[in-house]
């Protein structure tokens, strides 16, 4: 929830249940499109944007773990990380800020599914991912993962970087067919402000290696392992590791005793069947050495089995099976622009429950939408400015002056550091803010050595608070 002072209203209410539009310092929030354990994900525009392309994704750390420290370390931290991380398949972060209280990450908006849903898809309608696609899937994961793996910074030092949450929530396959990495919350770098006490155990259960279980040193082979996991439970739409308790479901992974997906879904080829086999070995020694190697053989199957598949073959299937979802995000896009266009994108604008209920006269000219929808990658907003009026107050309304409530002039967005920045992060963090927490180090009290976390994750962050597959296909 905003700060009462800021809103009267909290975000959810504003931007979900009444179907209004809700400001959030610098942008207005359109619509909230997920909520896990952490954080909660909106829609948003900048608050002076003139094009409907510079929809951004705001992560927004959930109001009742906002005065935890170690979560704001670690939604720091993966502000941090992936800010640093340019590559086609890794979600882009714009910058790191507060409003008020509520801490957010600004970050590219994903038109698409997480593998998480895409599974239940196929599995509510009887069918299984063909293999092509769960091998393309896991070959663009797994260049965007030996990327992170060998980032280097400025002086060429190697950041040591592990991801440690590899899972189908945090993989978006887009409607264009493109694939994305998100979701560096408990990533492991050697900058990072968080050091992870042996014996921690972060992330979902169900997707850390042996090698996490039994308390080892770990390394980049746990994310190949974890990619292991998704891919088995891509091609068979049934969880690999899960137990009736959290207990039990480490221990099936401590063992990692599995069969081959072929198993489970008749039709994965015995190429792809060893592919997945050997990620999965409980041994690291034992798996491919890096996710290079587990890509390169990913793209070896795909060129023996069929050289011309590829993005825009995921593109069809993913529109045909979210064919409901994809017309709908349509239709509420087109309604965001011809708002936009007609200058009645503002705080607390009502959303028509239709986008035709908008419509007067003849229909406008055709809408970017769907080429912003099924683009091989959405256009780049690029480093989001903090709108402000001629006497320097933050502007909510594309062309419109500030609004001079009270309530408004407090909601300040502070920005701690963009993506351009992030070099010169060190030296931010010495600086002076213009509100308190006056500095980042202010701003999360250095904690003590990390402690075990000895109660089970919040529901959301991890698969074991959810009920075993069912009959109707969902998990």
């Amino acid at each position: 929830m905003l700060n009462s002072e800021a809103v009267a209203e909290p975000v959810s209410a504003l931007s979900q249940s009444s179907g209004r539009i809700a400001p959030f310092g610098k942008y207005l929030l359109l619509q909230r499109v997920s909520v896990g354990g952490m954080a909660e994900v909106f829609k948003a525009l900048p608050a002076n944007a003139d094009r409907i392309d510079q929809i951004v994704a705001i992560k927004r750390i959930l109001p009742n773990i906002a005065e935890d420290s170690e979560f704001i370390g670690m939604f720091i931290d993966e502000a941090r990380i992936a800010g640093q991380l340019h590559h086609e398949n890794i979600c882009r972060i714009y910058e790191l800020g507060r409003v008020n209280n509520d801490h957010y990450i600004a970050m590219q908006f994903l038109w698409g599914r997480d593998l998480l849903k895409l599974m239940n898809r196929y599995k509510k309608a009887g069918r299984f991912v063909s293999p092509m696609m769960a091998a393309y899937i896991g070959s663009k994961a797994l260049s965007a993962l030996h990327y992170a793996h060998t980032k280097v910074d400025e002086d060429g030092q190697p950041l040591h970087i592990i991801h440690r949450d590899v899972s189908p929530q945090n993989i978006i396959v887009g409607y264009s067919g493109q694939v994305k990495l998100i979701d560096f919350g408990v990533a492991r770098a050697a900058s990072q402000s968080q050091k992870t006490q042996a014996g921690i155990l972060k992330g979902k259960f169900g997707y850390m290696s042996p090698e996490m279980i039994r308390g080892l040193p770990i390394d980049h082979r746990s994310d190949v392992f974890a990619m292991g996991i998704c891919l088995h439970e891509l091609l068979t739409s049934t969880r690999l590791f899960y137990g009736e308790t959290d207990f039990a479901t480490l221990e099936l992974v401590r063992d990692a005793n599995v069969v081959p997906p072929s198993a489970k879904a008749p039709g994965v080829p015995p190429e792809l069947d060893a592919i997945v086999m050997k990620a999965l070995s409980r041994e690291a020694d034992d798996r491919y050495q890096d996710a290079e190697e587990m890509q390169h053989a990913l793209e070896g199957f795909l060129r023996s089995s069929d050289a011309h598949y590829g993005q825009a073959s995921v593109g069809i299937a993913m529109r045909e099976a979210f064919h409901t979802e994809v017309q709908r995000e349509r239709e509420r896009l087109d309604m965001f622009w011809r708002m936009l266009d007609r200058g009645e994108l503002v705080r607390g604008a009502v959303v028509p429950a239709s986008p035709h209920d908008t419509e007067s006269g003849e229909r406008r000219a055709q809408s970017p939408v769907a080429a912003m929808i099924e683009a091989p990658d959405a256009p780049d907003p690029g480093i989001l400015p903090e709108p402000v009026s001629a006497s320097g107050n933050s502007m909510l309304a594309r062309g419109e002056a500030a609004h001079s409530d009270d309530e408004l002039q407090d909601e300040q967005t502070h920005i701690f550091f963009s993506a351009t920045e992030l070099q010169e992060l060190q030296e931010l963090e010495t600086q002076q803010a213009p509100a308190q927490p006056s500095t980042l180090s202010d701003m999360i009290p250095p904690p003590p050595a990390e402690r075990l976390r000895t109660v089970p994750p919040p529901p959301g962050e991890r698969y074991s608070t959810m009920p075993p597959v069912n009959a109707s296909g969902t998990y």
